[in-house]
């Protein structure tokens, strides 16, 4: 038997894989959702996001699908329409759920905690200006 981890890991991987596979050029995107919703969650508590995301719609109401389905429901108004109890659980479930989404986000999709995708970056190292200066006058 699996783990709650093994199962999130194993569902999430396929979500991410079938964004990755999406047209459109939403992966970065889609990306920077995987990373703002555990923040979200933490600060605004988690009924709080699910409306804020369901009302952006677009790429936001893709992921709450998503984590719907790792979750094992395909409704949100189900979900929180919990007792206290049942809510903190399904909090808490929510956040392992996302820090899967996250670390694909990285791996997977390319897309770092800022928004940046890794494909385009080059490295530049320049010389700090004081470095310069003490050419000129050497």
């Amino acid at each position: 038997m699996k783990s709650f981890e093994q199962q999130y890991a194993m569902n999430v991987l396929a979500c991410i894989y079938e964004t990755e596979k999406e047209k459109g050029g939403i992966k970065g995107e889609y990306g920077r959702v995987c990373h703002k919703f555990p923040y979200m969650v933490l600060t605004n508590g988690l009924r709080l996001t699910v409306a804020f995301f369901q009302a952006k719609g677009g790429v936001h109401t893709q992921y709450l699908n998503d984590m719907s389905k790792v979750l094992g429901s395909d409704d949100w108004t189900d979900l929180l329409s919990k007792n206290q109890m049942e809510y903190r659980m399904m909090t808490l479930q929510s956040l392992k759920a996302a820090a899967w989404f996250k670390r694909y986000a990285q791996t997977i999709l390319k897309v770092d905690a800022d928004g940046s995708t890794g494909e385009s970056e080059s490295t530049n190292l320049q010389i700090p200006l004081d470095i310069q200066g003490e050419r000129e006058s050497g």
